[in-house]
């Protein structure tokens, strides 16, 4: 019988033996890989990102913008050959179209210039740069 006081022993020579190499020689080679290859894909991660950020089109530097509207006032946007009613505050991009119709008048504001349209005129922004407006 079995009273808490005695222990079990076993002798070692039943014990079988196992061979086990170090843990330090174990565990070395795969945290290196496992360094390499998350230095690998944080690298091809970024690379991801810069080519993403190279491939989406860079908003236009400057913008033109309708400060007065009185009369049927229509805009195209630019590549497009529907002409749609404009609004206040719309922003125009070069290649944009403007007509004002009888009657109408329009102020497209670009940086401090204004451009004043009366009736029966178009206007096309032909290049909206940091130094050029036509």
């Amino acid at each position: 019988m079995f009273d808490g006081a005695q222990t079990l022993r076993a002798p070692l020579t039943s014990l079988p033996l196992i061979h086990r190499e170090p843990h330090h020689r174990k565990m070395a080679m795969p945290i290196r890989q496992r360094g390499a290859s998350r230095m690998i894909a944080f690298l091809l991660g970024i690379t991801v990102l810069a080519l993403a950020g190279v491939a989406q089109a860079d908003p236009p530097s400057r913008v033109a913008r309708v400060g007065y509207l009185s009369g049927p006032v229509t805009f195209s946007p630019g590549g497009e050959d529907d002409w749609v009613a404009i609004s206040l505050n719309r922003p125009l991009v070069t290649g944009d179209r403007v007509w004002a119709d009888r009657g109408a008048r329009a102020e497209l504001q670009i940086g401090a210039a204004a451009i004043r349209v009366g009736e029966f005129t178009s206007v096309t922004l032909l290049d909206l740069a940091d130094r050029v407006a036509q």
